[in-house]
């Protein structure tokens, strides 16, 4: 998943050595935005064939065209492009399953903050933790599918989140396991020490009696701001 965050990281990249290329169906006059024949991807004109194209971000039309004042059109539209998305939930959703198998807590993530539990669970495993790691590289389509197999073999989910807990709701629909808040909104990166901060001291405790989410204070006890500051 993109964001800011990732952004901004400097690192390695592997770049395959081939790319399959999809040379994308042209019909001459058809409407570029669908649906096609087979209700799914429509035919779509190419720089040089000589058609007039209308692009817009607003809700378009076949052609193009703003439609958001047009009822009938809009609701064709939107339908046509939500059909087009869960009809391919499988393909679509990419999924990293992290360090799962043999896990009793399981951190659901995304984005950069997905950065910060990977660290945080390698070295939880060092020091006997079982924790493993749901990386989620898409949102939508959701993967409920993926977080109902793990969460019936973790006894619960811990949930960091760079907001009040966004997700949360999400993720608790589809999981068997409690889930647990971890919200961070300050504007800052989630430090990937305080997650293993939890995973040290509080993680085991959660797994009976949890309750759904806890406010950001608990996971910054006095010691872990006095650390904090001593290693700034």
């Amino acid at each position: 998943m993109l964001e800011a965050s990732n952004a901004h990281l400097e690192e390695g990249v592997e770049i395959p050595q081939e790319i399959e290329v999809f040379d994308r169906i042209y019909i001459p006059g058809a409407p570029p935005f669908g649906p096609a024949e087979d209700g799914f991807v429509p035919s779509m004109p190419r720089f040089g064939d000589s058609e007039f194209l209308k692009v817009t971000g607003l809700t378009h039309s076949e052609r193009g065209v703003p439609c958001a004042n047009v009822p009938e059109v809009q609701e064709r539209m939107v339908s046509y492009q939500r059909r087009k998305i869960v009809s391919r939930i499988d393909e679509l959703t990419d999924v990293e399953e992290y360090l799962l198998d043999d896990a009793e807590m399981m951190i659901v993530a995304y984005g950069h903050t997905a950065r910060s539990a990977r660290w945080a669970i390698k070295e939880a495993r060092e020091k006997g933790i079982k924790v493993g790691m749901l990386n989620l590289r898409t949102l939508y389509p959701f993967p409920e599918e993926k977080v109902k197999k793990w969460s019936k073999t973790t006894r619960c989910v811990l949930v960091p989140e760079m907001n009040q807990g966004q997700l949360l709701y999400v993720i608790r629909e589809s999981s068997f396991s409690p889930v647990i808040s971890f919200p961070q909104h300050n504007g800052e990166s989630i430090d990937l020490r305080r997650i293993l901060h939890f995973l040290e001291t509080m993680g085991r405790k959660y797994y009976q009696n949890i309750v759904p989410a806890f406010p950001t204070t608990v996971y910054d006890p006095l010691e872990w701001g006095g650390r904090k500051r001593e290693n700034s």
